[in-house]
């Protein structure tokens, strides 16, 4: 049976038929080391009855989006010109391209989403560098027991739960991802789980013009990175079976107490920071070395990555977030230090980095995968190694300092490549020297505050952003982008929930005039008009029904038949609306601490934003030599505090 909810509350209401099955699974006890459940309900019961991701009509489009350009199009003349230029293209050429997609889609429909792979294809065929641009970076919650966070033993949980979740995965006794209804089992709302397949084994590889993204199916070993060195050791054994978990936890001991001596500033890692054609370039002539086209399959295929790093710990602060961030989001916490090592493989599908403190956080590679489907795994694997600690500390004592089944990875470097590296090297320092960090806590500033006064905490973060903003910029209305998850559609991926609106403009024009003192009525009505429509558009949008990827899939669409010169795409309101000033996400889960990325565009701010049990928080990352991040961190202190002085007082 295909369902195809027509709104909201038929897909979030929508009961699924378990029959014999049932959602219930169970930790698997130490008979059963190699899974880390198993369900009664298979992993793929419901990836062929997930409804088919919506293309939305062309008029709603076209409707959102000017709906969209209002807010942001101060020049009057301009907006005007730009309906005129919408409503041709919905009676042309428009129409004839949509036309086009839906036979397109009534073709593929039972396979994928209409999104799907140009979506994928539009990050692989990027150019520029991965990070900063691209991989996202979260910070993993501690081990409640803190005995269990030490680096090594973490770590070694941590692989041995990540592999029980592949073998779960891959036998199909994984539990599927679901949303609960308030009935229970009987009513449930299942994800796609399609994009967890390449959690492992998976690696971006560079060509010219567009990379691939390449599955191993067959991998038996993990890389384990220490100063940007290479080290491989099995984890499997010959029946796939989990090797013991003493085994894995002397290698990783092993690397982990290594001499910081065989440490390698100009390691080859340095050149997956370049752009894409250029590394693709000097890929091809290192593999032409036999020993090094081994070496880098042996990387590509590996089941995941591991980058230790006994010389990074949590600075003595009362806000460590930046500097930890850094690291994580770009591999040097110091760009200053022209001696650092780059301990990172930012081609792998994601890698985990565990810190001298046994801070861990996930760097991801973001063609194959959203967000949500990183917090969704590390979720399950959290539970697992937090409860089935099958190392402890004292087992590290038991294991010897050498372990057999290591192997270096050593390259052999000529001149040309050894160049490409250096070049590499300045570039990616240069780079991450202009880019600054800053994290807000509020504590006491929580989600159940929020809703208390009937505001949508997501719309709280947004109005927040936009107020900043507009203190900043002396008035102006930032292009802003907020990603929302479709993962309840087959092959869904993301929409943009477009947070500027009229009524955060009216907000903010509100809040900073000279009536906004006396006026705590009207700023509420505000406060209320601005959760209204957001949460009104953020449904939309997690139904499919926003505008950003309808039009993107019918540019992919004129593109495929020549048609280069469309006007509405043309359009300068098109090109000034697809500038992210504010790039938003909310990266923050219940195991997670922190999260975030760079900015998309020069003179803007990437904004991660959450909650924990006790505050909120948000990560902000811009270019100095365009913007001022103390600057905006300062306005959002400031807006928050606007905003909760309006509730707290209504």
């Amino acid at each position: 049976m295909r369902y195809c909810p027509t709104n909201w509350n038929q897909l979030i209401r929508h009961s699924w038929p378990l029959g014999r099955h049932s959602l219930k699974t169970w930790s698997v006890g130490a008979d059963d080391y190699n899974y880390l459940d198993k369900s009664q309900i298979p992993t793929d019961y419901y990836q062929s009855k997930l409804p088919i991701l919506p293309i939305p009509s062309l008029e709603d489009s076209c409707r959102r989006y000017l709906a969209a350009l209002r807010p942001i199009i101060a020049n009057d003349e301009q907006y005007q010109k730009t309906v005129d230029i919408v409503g041709s293209f919905s009676i042309g050429i428009g129409q004839q391209l949509h036309n086009k997609l839906l036979e397109q889609n009534g073709k593929q429909m039972k396979h994928t989403s209409y999104i799907a792979d140009d979506w994928t294809d539009s990050y692989l065929s990027s150019r520029v560098p991965l990070p900063l641009n691209f991989n996202p970076f979260l910070i993993l919650q501690d081990d409640p027991d803190y005995r269990f966070n030490s680096p090594c033993v973490k770590a070694s949980n941590y692989i041995i739960s990540c592999l029980r979740y592949r073998r779960s995965l891959l036998d199909n006794v994984l539990a599927p991802e679901v949303d609960r209804g308030k009935g229970g089992d009987s009513n449930v709302t299942p994800y796609d789980m399609s994009q967890h397949y390449n959690l492992f084994e998976t690696t971006r590889i560079p060509f010219v013009d567009i990379d691939v993204l390449q599955n191993f199916q067959s991998s038996k070993h993990i890389v384990v990175m220490k100063n940007g060195n290479f080290y491989t050791f099995d984890v499997l054994d010959e029946q796939n079976n989990i090797l013991p978990a003493s085994r894995i936890s002397s290698c990783i001991e092993h690397i982990w107490n290594l001499p910081n001596t065989e440490s390698d500033p100009n390691s080859i890692s340095w050149l997956t920071t370049i752009p894409r054609d250029e590394w693709a370039h000097i890929r091809d002539h290192i593999i032409a070395e036999p020993l090094n086209s081994s070496n880098l399959s042996l990387i590509d295929s590996a089941l995941t990555v591991i980058c230790l790093e006994p010389d990074v710990e949590s600075p003595d602060s009362s806000n460590p977030i930046p500097y930890l961030s850094k690291n994580f989001l770009h591999g040097c916490p110091s760009p200053d230090d022209n001696n650092v090592c780059l301990n990172r493989w930012f081609d792998k599908s994601f890698s985990t980095i565990f810190t001298a403190d046994g801070t861990a956080a996930i760097n991801f590679e973001h063609s194959w995968c959203d967000g949500i489907t990183l917090t969704r795994f590390y979720e399950r694997v959290f539970s697992d190694f937090t409860k089935n600690h099958f190392v402890s500390p004292d087992d590290l004592n038991k294991n010897g300092k050498s372990c057999d089944s290591i192997r270096r990875l050593d390259f052999s470097l000529d001149d040309t490549i050894k160049l490409s590296i250096e070049e590499a090297k300045k570039k990616h320092l240069s780079i991450t020297r202009n880019l600054d960090v800053s994290h807000i806590s509020r504590d006491g500033l929580t989600k159940s505050f929020l809703k208390s006064k009937k505001v949508s905490p997501d719309s709280f973060f947004q109005l927040a952003f936009q107020m900043a903003y507009y203190k900043i910029s002396q008035g102006k209305t930032p292009v802003t982008y907020e990603s929302c998850s479709t993962s309840h559609f087959k092959h869904g991926r993301t929409e943009n929930i477009r947070a500027a609106t009229l009524q955060t403009q009216k907000a903010c024009q509100l809040f900073h005039s000279d009536e906004q003192a006396s006026s705590t009525g009207r700023l509420r009505s505000a406060i209320n008009a601005c959760s209204q429509y957001h949460s009104k558009i953020a449904k939309e949008a997690t139904m499919g029904q926003g505008f950003d990827r309808h039009f993107f899939a019918l540019k992919m669409c004129a593109l495929r038949q020549g048609m280069e010169d469309v006007s509405l795409f043309k359009d300068c309101s098109h090109r000034y609306a697809l500038n992210f000033v504010l790039s938003t996400s909310s990266l923050y889960a219940k195991k997670l601490v922190a999260g975030g990325y760079g900015p998309v565009v020069d003179d803007g701010f990437g904004l991660a934003y959450g909650y924990n049990q006790d505050n909120l928080s948000a990560l902000i990352t811009n270019y100095k030599s365009h913007t001022n991040g103390s600057e905006f961190e300062d306005a959002l202190r400031t807006s928050f505090d606007e905003l909760c002085r309006v509730l707290r007082e209504s």
